[in-house]
């Protein structure tokens, strides 16, 4: 009886080694699954973010092949023009004249001053300026 006795608990041990190690062995699987799982999903965030980046330089490179995109830059940096338009210069020297300064602008100056705060907000906001 001893004999089979120390054979069980011997055959217990083992299966209990062979349960402790397959666990071990899943556990680690597991692990490394996880790992290589978040190492896909950052590659993918990755490439998500280059997909973007290529399509936002696609069409900065569509725009800048543009007509228009050429035309703009012609007039700005070239100053060019068309044929069919008119350039209109507009001196930066201007003066308003002492009548128009006097009637229009102090009066004006005079109503918004003498105005409630409030006034002014509501005119500012619904009527894009002060009232006349």
């Amino acid at each position: 009886m001893s004999w089979r006795s120390s054979w069980a608990r011997l055959g217990l041990v083992a299966l209990a080694g062979i349960v402790v190690f397959a666990g071990w062995s899943s556990y680690q699987q597991y692990e490394r699954s996880t790992k290589i799982q978040r190492e896909i999903d950052i590659l993918r965030r990755e490439s998500d973010r280059i997909a973007r980046e290529n399509e936002t330089l696609s069409e900065k490179i569509q725009y800048f092949a543009s007509p228009n995109f050429k035309e703009e830059e012609a007039k700005e940096k070239l100053g060019l023009r068309r044929q069919e338009e008119k350039v209109v210069g507009i001196d930066g020297n201007v003066r308003i004249t002492p009548e128009i300064q006097a009637d229009t602008i102090s009066d004006a100056v005079m109503i918004e001053e003498n105005q409630p705060n409030y006034l002014k907000w509501r005119d500012r906001f619904l009527y894009g300026g002060t009232r006349y």
